[in-house]
């Protein structure tokens, strides 16, 4: 079975995982958009890997 994890580039940190990828990208979106709110907003900091489990 596929998820699909958030994980932080940098570091690799797992942050979140979903069952769907669409479900991962509106995460992601949402992500990105509280860091823009909060001024801490970095291109590319977050990324979807794709892993069977």
């Amino acid at each position: 079975m596929k998820k699909y994890k958030i994980r932080d580039k940098q570091c690799g940190i797992i942050i979140d995982e979903f069952d769907s990828l669409q479900a991962a990208q509106k995460a992601l979106e949402l992500y990105e958009n509280d860091d823009k709110a909060n001024g801490i907003y970095e291109p590319g900091f977050y990324e979807i890997m794709e892993v069977e489990e």
